[in-house]
Parts: C-alpha cells; structure tokens; sequence
C-alpha cells in the first residue's frame, strides 16, 4: 500500500517578512487588513522608488522590506490610500493616514486630497442617528426632569427653562452646560470688559481672521449688540477652542447626510479646509448669519485644521526618521542589485 504524499502547508504571504524588529526584536503586530503588506501597526512607503518600510513602535527604526516583497504591497497600499484611508496631515514631503487601527506614511509628493468632509461628516450623521434614537431622547427628558426637580428642591439654582419639546437643548446643556468661555477682554469702544460668554450667545458670534490669526468677535451689549461694529475680540487659542465649542454645541442634534453632502461640496469649492475657514470668516456676518449649511462646513473644517495643527509635530519626527532611513536604503539597495 502506498503512503499518501504529504504536503506541506505553505506559508502566509506575511509570515515570509519581518515577523520582529531587527533592531530590538520587537514583535509586529499582523494586520487582517491585506494579503500582502508588511506586518506593523506602523508602515512607511515611497511609492516612486519602491520601497516599504515596518516602523517599530517600540524602538522606532525602520525595517526595510526586501526587494522581492515590496512591488505588490506597495500597489495595495496605494489603493487604500486612494480608497479607504483616512488624511490626517500632510507637508510637501511626506503624508500621514489611518485605516482602522494602521498608520501609514506616504512618502513623495502626493495631491492633497480633502477627506475632511468624509471623515467629520460621518461623525455628523452618525451624531443626527443617535440623536433621532427614541432610547437618547427619553434620557435627555429624564435629566431635564431631574434638573428640575432639584432646582425645586433647592439643590440647585439653573439658569435656564427648557420647554416640553427641547431634547436638543436639553442635550447641549449636559454635554456643554451653559458657558462657551471665561476669560478677561475689554470692548475698544467703552470701558466694559466680558467675563463670561454664555452659549446662548454663541450663534452672535463674529469669526473673522487677521494676520493670519483667527479672531471671534463678541457683540458689545453696552456698545451695540445687534452689528458686528463694536465686539469684544476673543484671540489666541481661546478663538479656536470658542467657535469649535460653539458649532459644536449648535449642531448637537448632528446633520442629515443631504446637509453633510452640501457643506463637503463647499469645501471642495473652496479648495481646502483653511481656505473656506478664510473665506466664511470674513468678521461682517455672524453665525447665524451664515447659514445651516455653512456653519456645517465651518465646523468641519476647524476641527480638521485644529487635528492638524496637533499632527504637525508628529509628521516633523517622521520626516527627520525618513531622512537618515532614505541613504541607507539607497545603500542596501543598491548592495543587493
């Protein structure tokens, strides 16, 4: 009788690359995500030159994928990043994305390509979904009633009156409470100074940029409440976290995916994020003033400039990383051809 052949399994396309970090051993995480790309939780990539790299988390170095292994997975990478990836921040030379729980680093110049309205107008509809729930709105009617009966009680004093249909605002007052800024700033035109502003006031606001710099501008209620003429100026940092806090509170309730499509075509009409935050911040009309749609894209784009701004130093490390890997794989390149 004759043995039956035996055959040997063969081996995932992954587990032929680094398994560990030649550099401390580190273990790569595998990812379910591809058939053909390094494993890591980290991966850079040159696509013009071909080359592909595992990025430890540990120690930070960069593994080199051997030649024969690189071409396949760099084409896959490209089409995520063309299909599914997720932008984060970008300069001339080098572009950071996420998919899932993979970062990836696009080496080369590349076009800028928006996903901003993907991405935060996916948080907008899903926030609209939630709060169309029949579960969200029977909660927010329970803490109103509780506010209240404390209020009665004594516990408290609150310093608002929800009526019988106010989920949202109900909603905003857990999430936000009543107060959009503390601070100090004086009016130029008289001699008052603003202390607090009040989320009631926030749809008043003026946004409008100078010097590069954006400023929110504060109704004067002594000078003149009802034209952007005379306004308390909120600068610096505390502008951006103002008008993000403020959107964020008027919009709550989310956004139909119609409205999300309409502000995404008029960042795309304007070019970029920062250029539609230039645009709708001209400091002559508030945000009331601009409109539902508007103030959907404004929202967008200042929480996508504000992530970026937080991910310009990350980019600056893997850019210097890139620069002392690039001429040692141009050696070992070259070595091995």
């Amino acid at each position: 009788m004759v043995a039956a052949p035996r055959f040997t399994p063969l081996l995932d396309h992954t587990e032929r690359l680094y398994p560990r970090c030649l550099f401390c051993s580190g273990a790569f995480p595998r990812s379910a995500l591809f058939e053909r790309v390094p494993p890591g939780a980290c991966l850079a990539y040159d696509p013009e030159r071909g080359r592909i790299w595992s990025v430890c988390e540990r120690c930070s170095r960069w593994n080199l994928i051997p030649l024969d292994e690189r071409f396949d997975a760099v084409d896959e990478l490209e089409r995520v990043i063309r299909d599914r990836a997720v932008s984060v921040a970008a300069t001339a030379n080098i572009a950071l994305y996420e998919v899932d729980d993979l970062t990836i680093v696009r080496l080369g110049p590349a076009p800028l390509v928006e996903h901003v309205a993907w991405r935060y107008g996916r948080e907008l509809i899903a926030r609209g979904a939630a709060y169309q729930r029949r579960r969200t709105r029977f909660n927010a009617f329970t803490a109103g009633a509780l506010a209240r009966a404390g209020e009665m009680l004594g516990a408290w004093k609150l310093d608002r009156y929800w009526g019988p249909s106010d989920a949202a605002d109900i909603l905003r007052w857990q999430r936000f409470g009543s107060v959009a800024w503390t601070g100090r700033t004086p009016c130029p035109y008289c001699a008052s100074v603003l202390h607090t502003l009040h989320f009631d006031s926030s749809w008043w606001l003026y946004p409008r940029i100078e010097g590069g710099r954006l400023i929110v501008g504060v109704p004067c209620t002594r000078c003149d409440p009802w034209t952007p003429r005379n306004v308390f100026d909120v600068t610096g940092d505390d502008a951006d976290v103002v008008l993000r806090r403020a959107l964020a509170y008027q919009h709550v309730a989310g956004a139909s995916e119609r409205a999300v499509t309409h502000a995404a075509a008029l960042i795309e009409h304007a070019g970029s994020a920062g250029r539609l935050l230039r645009e709708l911040s001209s400091g002559r009309r508030s945000l009331w003033g601009l409109g539902p749609v508007r103030t959907l894209a404004l929202e967008i784009a200042a929480n996508h400039l504000a992530e970026q701004r937080e991910r310009e130093l990350r980019l600056i490390a893997w850019e210097s990383a890139w620069r002392i890997e690039e001429p040692l794989a141009r050696i070992i390149d070259d070595e091995l051809s």
